[in-house]
């Protein structure tokens, strides 16, 4: 009988400073994975992560008459086996897993085998009738594919006894002769080695079929105890799918809310002051879904290979995906390396310690290579002369100067000194420094 499944989710990553390393050939930047899950657009998540709650409850062992559930007990296993392999295909999209995850290495059947642990709780008839049903569906299967039938009666009807006793084969000299009838030799049904029965033939570990016992409104259930640790085996076998779904669900309403609300409402980076304030600020509110501690996280210290170098690491090893992007995620806030949206399109993008952008560098199609950061700032920088006096001054200054330079009236040095200055000076308007009528005047000169 197989044991508990294991947590698909568990990972293990090598942080060096603000790499965070998978493997020799995969790392990721602190907070790179959180920017590239805020932009996941694959399967609907969220449906996935309904149907598995729902089902979860219809699998758990209550003490009420819901016998809807029961009458379909055994087809919500199977929905909900098939919703868990949906999770597991969906590993194999995601930053991260992708890189560690060995689908050869998945257990397709594990709330099947989770189930089977507590076989005392079903009703084995019910098993073995629906089995038998599966055993037609691969006759007939054979047969489709040209096995001769009596090859096919072989293979699944159990031998026809002959009407003489086992004694008529003994020899009273070897009282176990009769094992050497031709009754009980192995049977040799001619295609085992054909590709024909590929697929076909299974052995039955495992219940395959499950009907609970308190179905049958004249058994009084009384195994309380037993069905306490099937609900509890569900739950840590099913669980940890949800809350992966959940928190992919909800990264926009919480670290996605956080970022752009809070983080980012200054428009550059934070000092650990401000950092702070903000954080205390954005707990203090009612916001439905905020960024929470989740899951379970150990440490230890290792040195790794990277090429030719031995890398010293923080190995931090977690049990679920909210667990590791709650720590990533607070590590690269700390040290500068936080997720932004871009302005032009709207997807978000790894600011790294050093300056502020608010455009990313992604190519914008239709504009022969030029980027968010190209476009945006562009845009950005038009705006702000049509609606702000002081961009406006500067920027007609700006061309007027340039015009000076392209008629040879100005040196190229004589406009890089003026530049300088110009921006210095409207940075000192802008903060109220400079009166505006001043300022408008002295950066004609």
């Amino acid at each position: 009988m197989a044991k508990l499944p294991p947590n698909p989710f568990k990972i293990t990553v090598y942080y060096s400073k603000n790499t965070c390393i998978i493997d020799e050939k995969h790392s990721y930047q602190t907070c790179e994975v959180l920017c590239k899950l805020l932009g996941y657009t694959g399967r609907d998540l969220s449906l996935l992560r309904d149907d598995l709650k729902s089902l979860l409850q219809c699998l758990l062992f209550k003490f009420d008459v819901n016998f809807s559930a029961w009458e379909n007990y055994d087809q919500n296993v199977h929905m909900a086996q098939a919703r868990l392999n949906d999770v597991k295909e969906l590993l194999l999209e995601l930053p991260l897993y992708r890189y560690v995850t060995d689908p050869d290495a998945f257990d397709y059947e594990d709330l099947i085998h989770t189930l089977s642990l507590h076989s005392s709780m079903f009703d084995n008839q019910y098993d073995d009738k629906e089995s038998r049903a599966e055993q037609e569906e691969k006759k007939a299967e054979l047969r489709r594919r040209g096995v001769p039938e009596d090859t096919v009666k072989k293979m699944f009807d159990p031998l026809e006894e002959d009407e003489e006793d086992y004694e008529e084969f003994e020899n009273p000299a070897d009282p176990y002769s009769f094992m050497e009838d031709e009754r009980y030799k192995e049977r040799d049904y001619g295609f085992y080695e054909s590709h024909v029965l590929e697929s076909v033939m299974s052995e039955k570990d495992d219940m395959r079929h499950f009907q609970p016992y308190w179905h049958n409104g004249d058994v009084e259930l009384e195994d309380y105890y037993g069905a306490e640790l099937l609900n509890n085996d569900l739950r840590a076998l099913i669980e940890p799918y949800i809350d992966l779904l959940d928190t992919l669900t909800h990264l926009q309403d919480t670290y996605g809310h956080f970022l752009d609300e809070y983080v980012h409402a200054a428009g550059k980076f934070l000092t650990d002051d401000e950092i702070a304030k903000v954080y205390e600020k954005y707990m203090k509110t009612a916001e439905q879904k905020i960024i929470k501690p989740s899951g379970v996280m150990s440490l230890e210290c290792k040195t790794i290979k990277q090429g030719r170098k031995s890398v010293w690491c923080d190995v931090y090893t977690f049990n679920s995906l909210s667990a590791f992007l709650y720590f990533d995620f607070f590590r690269g806030l700390q040290s500068g390396f936080i997720p932004k949206r871009c302005e032009h399109c709207g997807n978000y993008f790894l600011l790294t310690s050093g300056r502020y952008y608010d455009f990313c560098e992604r190519p914008v199609k239709g504009t022969d290579g030029k980027t968010c950061r190209n476009i945006g700032a562009h845009k950005k920088y038009e705006e702000k002369c049509k609606s702000d006096p002081i961009w406006l001054a500067y920027n007609r200054a700006y061309k007027n100067h340039y015009a000076r330079v392209l008629k040879k009236k100005m040196s190229k040095s004589e406009f890089r000194t003026w530049s300088d200055w110009a921006v210095e000076y409207r940075d000192k308007a802008l903060a109220g420094k400079v009166k505006i009528e001043e300022y408008e005047k002295k950066i004609k000169e």
